[in-house]
Parts: C-alpha cells; sequence; structure tokens
C-alpha cells in the first residue's frame, strides 16, 4: 500500500518537503486559493508525476460538498478559519481581525476516498479539528499516525475517544525550527537518515523523526497539564486494530 500524507492547512507549503520525503504521495488541502497557486507554482514538477495533489476547498465534517462561509485573518494567513471567529482576550484573534469570503467546501472523507487511503493525516485547521477526527473515526478512517494542533482539551480527547490510540508524543510549534536545525530524519524507502531542517511555522516532524520516547495516554495528559495547550501538536500513532 503507497504511504499517503494528508496536509490538511496546508498553509503556504511550507511541510510539503518534508512529507514528499517521507510518502510516495501528498495531498494538500487548503482553502485559501491564492496559497495553493504559490504550492502549485512551487512544486509543478511533483504535481505532474502525481506526487503532490492539491485540493482548494475547506475540509469539513459534512455529509456533502457545499459553499461554506471561510473567515479570512488579515494579518496573518495561518490563521484562517472556518467556525465563526469568537471575542478572544488576544487582539491579533478578535472578529474584526477576520475577513469573511465563500468558499468551496468537501467532506474530508471524500478527498480521501478519491487519493488513497491515509497514512499519516496532520490536521491544522484552527478549532475545527475536533470536528474533523470524530467524522473520520465515525466513518473507520484511522490512519497509522495523525497529528492535530491541541489549543483546547477537546481535541486531544476526539483522538483519545478511538482506543486504538496508544502512543503519543508532543511537537512545540514554537520551537521547531530551533530544535529540529539540521535534524535526523527518515526518508520513506530508505535505509539512511538525512539532515533536515524544519522551517519556522512549519508543523515539524512526525513519527519516529520527533525526538524523545513515545507516552502512554496518561504520560500524555500529564505531559500537557506540564506546558499546557497552544501551540503545540500531539502525535498520535495506532497500535490496537480495534475497528
Amino acid at each position: 500500500m503507497p504511504k499517503i500524507i494528508y496536509d490538511v492547512g496546508a498553509s503556504n507549503g511550507q511541510n510539503i518537503p518534508y512529507y514528499l520525503l517521507k510518502a510516495d504521495k501528498v495531498v494538500a488541502v487548503e482553502a485559501d486559493y491564492r496559497v495553493c497557486n504559490l504550492i502549485r507554482e512551487k512544486f509543478p514538477n511533483e504535481i505532474r508525476s502525481g506526487r503532490l495533489e492539491v485540493e482548494n476547498c475547506a475540509a469539513t465534517h459534512l455529509e456533502t460538498s457545499e459553499t461554506v462561509i471561510f473567515h479570512f485573518h488579515k494579518k496573518h494567513s495561518v490563521l484562517n478559519q472556518l467556525p465563526e471567529p469568537v471575542e478572544n482576550t488576544n487582539p491579533i484573534l478578535a472578529p474584526d481581525m477576520y475577513q469573511k469570503a465563500a468558499v468551496h467546501s468537501r467532506p474530508l472523507h471524500e478527498i480521501i476516498k478519491q487519493s488513497g487511503y491515509p497514512y499519516y493525516i496532520k490536521l491544522d485547521v484552527e478549532n475545527y479539528d475536533a470536528h474533523l477526527i470524530k467524522a473520520l473515526f465515525e466513518r473507520e478512517i484511522y490512519p497509522q499516525l495523525i497529528s492535530a494542533e491541541a489549543h483546547r482539551r477537546d481535541i486531544v480527547d476526539a483522538i483519545l475517544e478511538h482506543p486504538g490510540y496508544q502512543e503519543f508524543k508532543i511537537v512545540d510549534g514554537a520551537t521547531v525550527s530551533r530544535v529540529y536545525h539540521n535534524a535526523l530524519i527518515q526518508p520513506a524507502g530508505s535505509a539512511t537518515k538525512v539532515r533536515y531542517s524544519f522551517p519556522a511555522a512549519s508543523a515539524g516532524p512526525f513519527g519516529d523523526d520527533i525526538l524523545g520516547p513515545w507516552l502512554n495516554r496518561q504520560e500524555l495528559l500529564t505531559e500537557l497539564e506540564r506546558v499546557g495547550f497552544g501551540w503545540k501538536d500531539v502525535h498520535a500513532r495506532l497500535i490496537l486494530d480495534v475497528s
């Protein structure tokens, strides 16, 4: 079975070079058409060869494709989101920092049905990750590896609802470019590790490329209590086949 990585919330494509090293195919899902055009300009050969697919849409947990109202951040595209912004103590996240626009949406499970079963799914869709995780599990889509940005406890709980995910790691987004500068990673299909530097604002490594041991469920929750929620990606590995 080919290794397929889904980069859901691909932003400007900063994760794609690493994912191409780790997979047979990468599917980048991004609602902002301007960003999708930049990705297409950066990776024409990979798109032409079929190693990279770009889905310009908002990934949803809905049953059908439809037009949805998306909220584009006026300063930072990484803060774009589907849900209606709410009042926030952080002024950068205040509702008036967003501009509404209608965009095309597609159910994430339909994109997967079209492009192939996932080896790894990276989710970074502000304030919407838990909806997508629950929708995937309801449709018995259980990637070997999955990650989501743990802004809140409900996102972690959505992963923990499936008992098959038994091992976990945490990546601190604020320190990715420093901690994983010139890091050793294992490319797909290669017995030799190579050096790779992760750019700032990228999701960083996944799987065994993440430093440190895998944590069990209680260790994960204890560590999150210590470091707090926020700009931290929780990574989970499927151990038990309980589907």
